[in-house]
């Protein structure tokens, strides 16, 4: 599994590039101690990205974004990644942070989860280049459960909370529509509104491990599987007919991507994954984010 994040180093500043993820498999195994749900999910990379550019500055973390909804103080991640990075490193200096946003918020797509793993990416380059790849998970998982996956990428078996990491061989390169209706909402509450049995999942793991790696795009289609679907929250009514509108145009398999709202298909080729996004488009209106795009970027989309 390959670094997501190519890092651009002139001297300052630091350009990162910083991808969304899908969940191929997500399942729920209880609550655990400390509140969280115990999860298994397969994640992806996908070449859908924010941009984030750090530059030194003498003492302060401050931050500024193109997005006007998102909070740029200690309530980002962003910032949060930062001020653990700088302590950990034992620095005295700051840093400027400059975030454009492409990955839909609040989506279930780790946008905010992917700019922290490439803001301590990119700091780590700057002021701990010594620093061991396990330090640096230790650091991300403190802050948000998906970070350590996105210090690296690709494809991986994430189970606990979803900070531990296991790598998986880089699955084959799969075209994927995504689409974001504009329904904001709260993991939290998807989480509470489970079923606390729930039905167990169509596919065993090891099954769609195998599917994974099988290269088949129609069989990984078929396999697509999200226990969080079964939550009653307000967005589900969205998200099941999004699923059938892609099921319906072509796509191999349909999925909600973590808690939601996004929706994702895996297609033939990206040719069909372009022809449902314009198919969306038409038939939904603007008010949906659409994305066509390939998987495994990691592999194929190299970024050093």
């Amino acid at each position: 599994m390959r670094p997501p994040s190519r890092i651009v180093t002139v001297k300052h500043p630091i350009a990162i590039r910083c991808p969304a993820k899908v969940n191929l498999y997500l399942d729920l195994k209880g609550k655990r101690d400390d509140g969280y749900h115990e999860i298994r999910t397969v994640m992806q990379t996908v070449d859908l990205y924010d941009e984030i550019i750090i530059k030194e500055s003498p003492r302060e973390i401050s931050m500024e974004c193109d997005h006007a909804g998102l909070p740029t103080d200690e309530r980002n991640l962003c910032w949060r990644a930062a001020d653990a990075l700088r302590h950990a490193a034992g620095v005295q200096r700051g840093v400027r942070i400059h975030l454009v946003k492409r990955i839909p918020i609040a989506a279930g797509l780790g946008g905010g989860s992917s700019d922290a793993a490439g803001v301590l990416r990119g700091l780590r380059e700057m002021w701990a280049p010594d620093m061991s790849s396990r330090e640096l998970d230790e650091i991300a998982a403190k802050i948000g459960s998906d970070i350590p996956f996105f210090l690296h990428g690709g494809t991986a078996f994430c189970t606990g909370r979803g900070e531990t990491v296991r790598a998986l061989p880089d699955a084959a390169a799969y075209a994927v529509i995504v689409v974001t209706p504009p329904i904001a909402v709260a993991t939290p509450e998807v989480y509470a509104s489970l079923d606390p049995l729930g039905a167990p999942p169509p596919v065993r793991e090891e099954d769609f491990l195998r599917a994974v790696a099988s290269g088949d795009p129609r069989k990984l289609g078929q396999e697509l599987y999200n226990r969080l679907e079964a939550n009653r929250g307000r967005h589900m009514g969205e998200v099941k007919k999004l699923k059938l509108f892609l099921m319906g145009h072509g796509a191999l398999g349909a999925s909600m991507s973590g808690s939601g709202p996004s929706v994702f298909g895996i297609t033939k080729n990206l040719d069909e994954a372009q022809r449902i996004g314009r198919a969306i488009r038409k038939e939904t209106g603007a008010g949906n984010f659409v994305h066509a795009g390939m998987t495994n970027i990691a592999a194929a989309d190299r970024m050093r």
